[in-house]
């Protein structure tokens, strides 16, 4: 015949295990609905401060070059890559002539022989 082993220890290990992680998953779920409620908070009082969507920002943004959304043309790319931000170009944007990441822009027509690479540099240096 056999013995039956005393698991009793084992037996409530295991309980006091799962109790703890069913008290920790609680306390996460508590802590996400809060971050939640912090957030919807923020989001309304930023609508109270700027109904239209508009930041104090955004409106300098228009006024200063080389901003998202700008139009700029493309008037060379630099000879060497730089370690953090990859390929830089030259552009112009209206008088005005700067340097941005080749990644920060997007060639708005599909009919463009530039759409394609730029594309793929940019979904490329988003995944490296």
């Amino acid at each position: 015949m056999f013995e039956a082993e005393d698991h009793s220890d084992t037996i409530q290990q295991l309980s006091l295990f799962l109790e703890e992680n069913i008290l920790l998953n609680g306390a996460i779920q508590d802590l996400h609905a809060l971050r939640l409620e912090e957030a919807k908070k923020a989001f309304h009082e930023y609508q109270d401060i700027y109904p239209n969507g508009e930041a104090v920002d955004d409106k300098l943004a228009k006024h200063q070059p080389f901003r998202l959304d700008h139009i700029m043309e493309v008037m060379g790319i630099e000879s060497e890559e730089d370690d953090r931000r990859g390929v830089i170009v030259q552009v112009k944007e209206a008088k005005k002539t700067g340097y941005v990441p080749l990644y920060d822009l997007e060639v708005t027509s599909r009919e463009d022989r530039n759409f394609w690479p730029v594309r793929e540099y940019v979904v490329w240096d988003a995944n490296r």
